[in-house]
């Protein structure tokens, strides 16, 4: 799980700003994340992959 704690989070198709935009988060929580791949993580939702940078990870 990651916290997200900023209030506009991009949600990307692949891990990387050269992937289009899938949507945006616009508020703060947590996330479960199947695949971290170059700072990105992938989405447990499948909804995309987000900006790893931006999140501080939950518990163990």
């Amino acid at each position: 799980m990651v916290r997200v704690d900023i209030d506009n989070l991009n949600i990307r198709y692949g891990p990387g700003v050269t992937y289009a935009r899938t949507g945006k988060y616009t508020g703060k929580g947590l996330f479960s994340i199947d695949i971290e791949q170059n700072g990105w993580g992938k989405l447990s939702s499948g909804d995309g992959w987000i900006c790893l940078a931006y999140t501080k990870k939950e518990g163990t």
